[in-house]
């Protein structure tokens, strides 16, 4: 079972907890580290603004798309 899911399922002391994740893939035309983290950011920021809970991912090497699977 995927970890988030497996965290939302989990029982927790206080409250529920979910978790939202962004992510970028390295390729070989991105200029800086810094710009991999900046799209694993922005990446983050979609997971949180599209309902929490959910994984998004930068799909292409223009970084203009991105990809969010339904959340389980």
């Amino acid at each position: 079972m995927e970890e988030r899911c497996s965290i939302q399922q989990a029982t927790w002391r206080l409250r529920p907890v979910t978790v939202s994740v962004g992510a970028a893939i390295l390729t070989p035309d991105l200029p800086t580290s810094q710009t991999l983290l900046s799209l694993a950011d922005q990446a983050l920021y979609h997971s949180k603004e599209h309902g929490r809970n959910r994984v998004s991912y930068l799909q292409d090497s223009n970084y203009s798309s991105l990809q969010t699977p339904n959340p389980v």
